[in-house]
């Protein structure tokens, strides 16, 4: 059934120490469904929105902006994208001019969405928008009402994507595709159709990620970190004039200055001893460069050891150099994660590896992991494997089913990580 709520129990798949263990998806616009979630009642957040400009998903347009209480009277918009560029808009159907124009249509993307003439609502889908701003402003409505439901301590890691301005050599008003009546009724200043007052010029980066991130910074949230998503594996792009995209990026972002953050969980093993060689010549004598990089790194005179903290030394002066070492390294803001091949027909699934250290660095076991735009349902699936609770929001019926059958028959077949609700949660306040 994915007309309504779609909810199934894993208690069956964890050990007896894991009480009646919900993995809960449910079906609809995830503002509306937001609203009906208990106030900090979530840990962790991950998530990646749709992608400005990218494509069409295909799902029933909601309604943005404007004024609630209106009885809307919409006035229905067509136009062309080249390469994330909007190039032409006009108010009703395709002219028979436009219909001359039939490689133009063939090759490239018409999309459509409506204005209420009343209140200047928005009908349309998330990263469909017309405008940037329009996007960035969307986004953060979404994350207000992901705020709500954050705990104070929680944590959010938001995914996001860049692209590039198109040629935009087609503003609507001088295109052989439009009717003359067309280019008269074209909604150059009408809100929301302001794409050619924006700054950017073709082949500009757009800078996406960045600015949602300053703007969702400026509506409140600490902006923590920038993780740089690195793909060892890119989709090859047919570019002359400059290098290959293979990175995404993805933004800690919290509602306090301080939160849970288990940094013990997320550690790497540290390769060999970490210190630094000194240059080949260097004079390693008493008074000479020897006080400094006799053992690789800044040394104290008397005690021999990295002096950082003078109450530090003695409980250092005990330890051996794999007691020194043994903590691991602290997460780092570069992930090396290729992408992950899936075969079912949903084309925005970012990687298990990726949603892994979030999880586990933002959340304790049986903690509530959210994802207001679960898609294929990774985020779910990762946090059914460490032990976490999770809802899922889905807009579109098929990938609600998908994820649905995804979790089951994954978790169904891979017994979860080894967990231990029991033991003292490692995570810190910082």
């Amino acid at each position: 059934d994915t007309t309504g709520e779609l909810v199934f129990t894993l208690r069956h798949l964890f050990h007896d120490y894991l009480p009646e263990y919900h993995v809960k998806r449910v079906l609809g616009d995830c503002r509306e469904i937001l609203d009906t979630l208990p106030e900090q009642s979530a840990q962790c957040v991950v998530t990646s929105p749709p992608y400005y400009g990218l494509r069409d998903y295909g799902v029933e347009p909601s309604v943005w902006d404007g004024d609630p209480d209106c009885a809307h009277e919409w006035v229905d918009r067509s136009w062309y994208v080249n390469g994330g560029a909007t190039t032409g808009v006009n108010g009703g159907a395709f002219s028979k001019a436009g219909a001359e124009n039939a490689k133009r249509i063939k090759d490239g993307r018409w999309r459509s969405d409506s204005i209420c003439v009343q209140c200047n609502a928005w009908l349309g889908n998330l990263g469909l928008e017309q405008a940037l701003k329009d996007y960035v402003r969307h986004v953060v409505e979404v994350f207000r009402k992901v705020r709500r439901v954050l705990r104070d301590d929680g944590t959010v890691w938001l995914n996001m994507g860049d692209s590039y301005s198109g040629s935009g050599v087609n503003d609507g008003t001088k295109s052989e595709g439009l009717s003359k009546a067309a280019k008269r009724s074209h909604p150059k200043s009408r809100p929301g159709a302001n794409r050619w007052n924006s700054p950017l010029k073709p082949k500009d980066l757009m800078g996406i990620p960045w600015r949602v991130a300053f703007a969702l910074q400026e509506d409140g949230w600490w902006l923590r970190r920038d993780i740089i998503w690195s793909k060892p594996n890119p989709m090859p792009e047919s570019v002359t004039d400059r290098p290959t995209s293979s990175h995404e990026y993805m933004f800690l972002l919290t509602k306090s200055r301080r939160y849970y953050y288990d940094a013990d969980a997320v550690r790497s093993e540290l390769k060999g001893s970490g210190d630094w060689k000194e240059p080949s010549g260097w004079d390693t004598g008493e008074d000479a460069h020897g006080t400094i990089h006799r053992n690789g790194r800044s040394t104290d005179k008397q005690r021999g050891h990295s002096r950082r903290h003078a109450g530090f030394n003695d409980r250092w002066d005990g330890m051996s150099r794999e007691e020194q070492i043994s903590g691991g390294a602290n997460l780092r803001s570069v992930w090396n994660i290729a992408t992950q091949a899936f075969s079912e027909a949903h084309f925005a699934t970012f990687p298990e590896k990726l949603v892994e250290p979030c999880i586990k660095a933002g959340s304790a076991p049986d903690d509530l992991v959210l994802d207001p735009f679960s898609g294929a349902g990774t985020t779910g699936l990762v946090a059914a494997r460490f032990g976490r609770r999770y809802i899922g929001i889905e807009l579109k019926p098929e990938y609600a089913a998908m994820s649905r059958k995804r979790i089951t028959d994954r978790v169904g077949v891979n017994s979860p990580e080894e967990v231990d609700p029991g033991e003292e949660a490692q995570g810190r306040m910082f």
